[in-house]
């Protein structure tokens, strides 16, 4: 993706009035899968369970600079151009109540955290 990419498609949060969704979004609510993406709020859910995400991307176009956009779930981000190689790469930094998801022991294959 390009830098325009990105912030047009990830980092308009603010915009949208999602951000005081995902603010006041309930504890119970939050039990509740079904909720998310009806707000626009989809990957934004990340939050849920992340501390703070990274996308490092660099564009297939020709000349355009890699970009990496790094938020911590506040509608706030900060980017910079780290990445060499084109494509685009998410890290998720899982709080560390929710990093018992990343064991594979007792989850069925499909509720597995893997990489791509």
């Amino acid at each position: 993706m390009t830098k325009d990419e990105v912030v047009k498609n990830v980092g308009t949060i603010a915009k949208s009035g999602s951000l005081e969704f995902i603010t006041n979004l309930s504890e119970e609510a939050k039990k509740d899968s079904n909720v998310i993406g009806q707000f626009g709020v989809g990957f934004y859910s990340v939050f849920m369970v992340a501390d703070e995400v990274r996308i490092r991307t660099k564009s297939y176009k020709k000349g355009e600079p890699a970009y990496e956009w790094r938020s911590d779930g506040t509608g706030k981000y900060s980017a910079s151009d780290e990445k060499e190689r084109r494509g685009t790469e998410i890290i998720v930094h899982l709080k560390e109540e929710e990093k018992e998801y990343t064991d594979k022991q007792g989850f069925p294959p499909s509720q597995n955290i893997q990489t791509l």
